[in-house]
């Protein structure tokens, strides 16, 4: 009975097809757990043919099924005791009960009609942001719709701004749309964390037609917006909607519906606390363990020396990121915007951002990360391509931020974050709005002097 059951959860384990192109990597863990099983079921067996074995072997498996059933009721009874960090294991029903048990049930919410939009803050509130590391600390502050805007949501603006997390500069006091209203532009910061390209139309549609801008800048994010693309797709395949999941970014459930398998469902692995916690402990040792081995890169830049966190080779663009399904539905979303623009009278701009790793590759001793410049240059060109085929205004800051990077703080904790610093929210505003013409505003007085 054991051996059926142990090879049952590991063909569910094994079911659940790899996200990485080190399948063998990924499948590390499982591999162990199956052979684990296979000395198991051969130590049960043999255990058969000696009494006093059989008879610990019985208290043991009743000891465990009793040990699982207690954890079970406590954790139905006080889910808030799982941490979150390992939240992305839970099926959704399960994921909304520890959420909520947290205090974080109300933290987001939605916008948009039945498009099912949704964001990552609490309209009119003051977050605060500590950053022990970069010495960092401030707010962050959301209008009354829930973006970040130190001003009210403006119903007439000369300029919105799309894109996930580093256009809403998360992690920076500095807001980037201050830094444009600085220059006397009326802005309206539409960027939230986990926003898909898919999310630009979304957004404009509700909130850009009726604030009638003259320009629209969609900061599309060659980390994981790619990624978040197919995100966005599958859910909409699955006929679900945003809606359905937690508003809260990184807690969503939309990345696991690949996932998932049917063994799994029928041995209750997404309807059991412990199951998914313990499922959540091997998924969290092993990208804590992968991380730490495989994706920094220690970098000296005159003298200075960086430790670069990459971003994992499955959401960052590698050699053929041009056939990526994901960079295809990116292209598809400009096009779907740059028509929407087009129907105000809005010009359309794309800037195209580097991770950390891209800005830090032409100083990298490694031969595989000096390559990610050429990936890159690949995706950007073609990028281009389209904008110049369909009249959009094409920006990409990566060759100005490799010229600043030796003597500017430009990615958070001293390169491990892709997030920009403030002085890279700084120069990226800067760059903008040279390469734009200031979008055809005079600066002010005091900044003329």
């Amino acid at each position: 009975m054991f051996s059926v059951f142990s090879f049952l959860i590991a063909a569910a384990l094994a079911s659940q097809g790899s996200i990485l192109p080190e399948v063998f990597i990924f499948s590390f863990a499982r591999f162990l757990f199956i052979i684990l099983m296979l000395v198991l079921s051969v130590y049960f067996f043999v255990s058969m043919f000696f009494r006093k074995l059989a008879e610990i072997n019985f208290f043991t498996l009743f000891g465990l099924s009793c040990g699982l059933l207690l954890f079970e009721l406590i954790f139905n009874i006080y889910p808030g005791l799982i941490p979150l960090r390992l939240v992305n294991s839970f099926d959704a029903a399960l994921r909304k009960n520890i959420v909520k048990a947290h205090g974080l049930g109300e933290r987001g919410g939605y916008v948009g009609e039945e498009g099912g939009m949704y964001y990552f803050y609490p309209p009119m509130s003051k977050l605060s942001i500590q950053n022990n590391e970069d010495g960092i600390n401030g707010f962050i502050q959301t209008d009354e719709q829930g973006f970040r805007n130190s001003v009210n949501h403006q119903k007439k603006v000369d300029l919105i701004l799309l894109g996930d997390s580093l256009t809403l500069a998360s992690g920076s006091p500095i807001d980037l749309g201050d830094l444009f209203r600085e220059k006397g532009i009326k802005v309206l910061n539409l960027g939230m964390c986990m926003n898909a390209p898919q999310h630009w139309i979304d957004l404009f549609k509700r909130f850009g037609k009726k604030a009638r801008p003259k320009d629209v800048v969609a900061f599309l994010y060659e980390g994981n917006d790619f990624n978040d693309a197919n995100t966005y797709q599958s859910i909409f395949d699955a006929g679900k909607s945003y809606k359905e999941y937690l508003s809260e970014g990184v807690l969503q459930n939309a990345p696991l519906m690949k996932r998932d398998s049917f063994l799994n469902s029928i041995l209750f692995v997404n309807h059991s606390y412990t199951l998914s916690l313990l499922k959540g402990v091997v998924q969290y040792r092993w990208f804590d363990f992968r991380g730490r081995i495989t994706i920094a890169d220690k970098i000296t830049i005159n003298g200075k020396c960086f430790e670069v966190g990459y971003l994992p080779d499955h959401i960052t663009p590698g050699p053929k990121v041009t056939e990526n399904t994901g960079f295809k539905l990116a292209l598809s979303a400009i096009r779907n915007l740059n028509a929407e623009c087009r129907k105000i009278g809005a010009k359309l701009w794309i800037v195209y951002l580097p991770t950390n790793s891209t800005v830090f590759a032409p100083y990298s001793d490694f031969p595989e990360n000096r390559k990610r410049v050429n990936y890159h240059k690949t995706s950007s060109e073609k990028i281009l391509y389209v904008c110049k085929k369909d009249g959009i205004a094409f920006l990409d800051p990566a060759g100005m931020f490799q010229g600043k990077i030796a003597n500017t703080k430009i990615f958070l904790r001293n390169g491990k974050d892709t997030h920009l610093h403030p002085e890279g929210i700084k120069l990226l505003a800067n760059f903008i709005s040279k390469e734009s013409g200031n979008f055809g505003k005079q600066k002010p007085d005091a900044e003329k002097k």
